[in-house]
């Protein structure tokens, strides 16, 4: 079980944007104690907005489409939304 989670850890690390990762990281954070997921799902909603036409997500798709594996631009030290959302 502890290898099939270290795997599947890596393959999320390697294909996603580490700007999303540190996003929905930050998000299961805040709303991990929460009684109902409305307020990530409102949050969720305007970050997808906010980021839906970022050089990443242009990338993923690149990527994918290519059948190769994404060099996403964004960093997180420089790209990473500031938002009053937290």
């Amino acid at each position: 079980m502890e290898d099939r989670a270290r795997a599947l850890g890596l393959e999320i690390a390697e294909n996603c944007s580490p700007v999303a990762l540190a996003l929905t990281r930050r998000m299961l954070w805040r709303f991990a104690n929460d009684p109902d997921p409305s307020g990530a799902l409102g949050i969720d909603a305007r970050l997808n907005i906010e980021l839906g036409q970022t050089a990443d997500v242009h990338e993923g798709v690149a990527a994918f489409l290519e059948k190769r594996a994404p060099v996403f631009p964004s960093r997180v030290s420089q790209d990473l939304p500031v938002t009053d959302l937290w």
